[in-house]
């Protein structure tokens, strides 16, 4: 009698454990979908940016507020970056890239005007300068 309420208890014990490494595998699943969805939304609506000597064309004209990801595209045969400028977002720029080199740029954009530009040389005086309106 003793030897079969040992069995029956380990039997008890092993469908436990197979319950809880069950659900933690579930859990675990969540947990990367949650994440996965947190990432995609801290990236936020991506906009091509083309650069070339002397011009920026957005992929976008239009705009509500909310997070972006300009991915800069150099399309041009000098490096070129992208600044932006506007309501809650001080200047801030991307990294320079060369020719056929891509980079990207987030930020949050409020209701308001802003400036693009690109900060090398005198590019934006040359005309890689450009506005938009975020409403």
């Amino acid at each position: 009698m003793r030897i079969r309420g040992f069995a029956i208890a380990c039997v008890t014990i092993a469908a436990l454990a197979l319950t809880g490494c069950s659900n933690s595998q579930e859990s675990s699943t969540a947990t990367t979908s949650a994440a996965t969805s947190s990432m995609s939304t801290m990236a936020g609506t991506k906009i091509d940016v083309m650069e070339s000597e002397y011009s920026i064309e957005l992929s976008q004209q239009d705009f509500k507020p909310g997070r972006y990801t300009f991915v800069v595209m150099n399309h041009g045969q000098r490096p070129h970056d992208l600044a932006i400028k506007g309501p809650g977002v001080d200047e801030v720029k991307s990294s320079t890239v060369n020719n056929g080199e891509t980079t990207e740029l987030t930020v949050d954009l409020e209701k308001g005007d802003y400036e693009l530009w690109c900060t090398v040389g005198d590019h934006k005086d040359l005309g890689m300068d450009v506005k938009i309106t975020v409403a």
